[in-house]
């Protein structure tokens, strides 16, 4: 119960907590950790998100998050006449 407690607490605070994230959170870190092209640049990343860069790049090792290209969709009619939409898709991993 205690564990609980604290964990309530911990999320209703507006204080960060040192290498945890909410979901949301960890997958812009995710996001963003794709774009990073020098030691530098994740060294920032780490700092903005309160993560360790040790932590930061042993989790990118095993974890990512899919990044969706979208392109414009393709209108066509098929031979019923009935509107058929296409778009493709371009995943990153």
């Amino acid at each position: 119960m205690k564990a609980q407690q604290l964990s309530e607490e911990q999320a209703m605070s507006a204080k960060s907590i040192p290498n945890r994230l909410l979901v949301q959170s960890f997958t812009d870190l995710l996001n963003e950790r794709k774009l990073i092209k020098s030691q530098p640049e994740l060294e920032a990343l780490a700092k903005k998100y309160d993560i360790d860069l040790a932590i930061l790049q042993r989790v990118s090792k095993y974890v990512n998050s899919p990044s969706i290209g979208a392109t414009l969709p393709s209108r066509n009619l098929n031979a019923d006449g009935d509107e058929i939409v296409l778009m493709k898709v371009r995943i990153i991993f």
